[in-house]
């Protein structure tokens, strides 16, 4: 089953695309009413409106901006407490692996991973799929030594956990075949 062409991440790009385009016509609407309805006033009571401005535009402000941040700490929360394993595994064929690398938990690279206890190491895989994404994966010792950095397979992942990867055999090495947003 070849690669997916809509990913999760592009899914969520039109998601917050269309957030924003929502946001922004309704800016103009209510940018449009304000100003028919200050066009329509009388002299007292436009400095009344201006006087109301005055008072309530920076605490309005203030009150939005903290409604952001709580809201853009939401979602991170949510991206990062999300399980892996209550996501769909999925199947990608013609992955290309771009990176390996082994880390201890304080997040020092490790060179050589044979001399320290798999038990004591987070493995990371960063692989290039045909349709020009790049993802970074985790996965266990067992898998890590199966790869290498520009061999191409198809794996299975769920979540940002990388299952399995299979090898492909080529007649020839090549450079990375697939580039970003390619």
């Amino acid at each position: 089953m070849p690669y997916h062409r809509v990913t999760v991440f592009e899914s969520k790009q039109q998601k917050i695309v269309a957030g924003l385009v929502t946001t922004a016509i309704l800016c103009l609407l209510g940018s449009v009413l304000w100003f028919l309805f200050a066009a329509s006033a009388t002299k007292d009571q436009r400095q009344e409106l201006q006087a109301f401005w005055a008072v309530t535009m920076p605490s309005a402000v203030f009150g939005l901006g903290i409604l952001l941040f709580i809201a853009a700490i939401a979602v991170g929360w949510r991206q990062v407490t999300i399980r892996d394993e209550k996501q769909p595994i999925m199947t990608a064929t013609n992955a290309y692996v771009v990176a390996m690398w082994a880390q201890m938990k304080d997040r020092t690279k490790v060179e050589d991973f044979s001399q320290f206890d798999p038990e004591d190491l987070t493995f990371f895989v960063q692989m290039a799929f045909p349709n020009g994404d790049r993802h970074e994966f985790r996965t266990d010792v067992a898998v890590y030594q199966q790869m290498g950095e520009g061999l191409q397979g198809t794996v299975r992942y769920q979540g940002r956990w990388l299952c399995s990867f299979d090898r492909t055999l080529r007649a020839a090495p090549q450079v990375t075949p697939y580039q970003p947003g390619g």
